[in-house]
């Protein structure tokens, strides 16, 4: 149990460093290639390139059964 709340700890500090990174450091993502241009904050960006890899590792694993 106590290393339960040990981890549990550990994810909380983490979870509020990554907050403050967020309200503090927006960023700007701008991807322009001929007539597309995506632009969005970076945190955005970062959350959809690991749903992206997310979806990826599923369909890989339910193609392979």
């Amino acid at each position: 149990m106590k290393r339960f709340y040990v981890l549990l700890f550990i994810a909380i500090a983490a979870a509020a460093l990554i907050g403050v990174a967020v309200a503090e450091h927006s960023g700007y993502v701008l991807i322009a290639y001929q007539n597309f241009r995506y632009e969005s904050s970076l945190w955005a960006t970062l959350a959809l390139l690991v749903v992206a890899l997310l979806v990826i590792a599923l369909l890989r694993l339910l193609i392979s059964l």
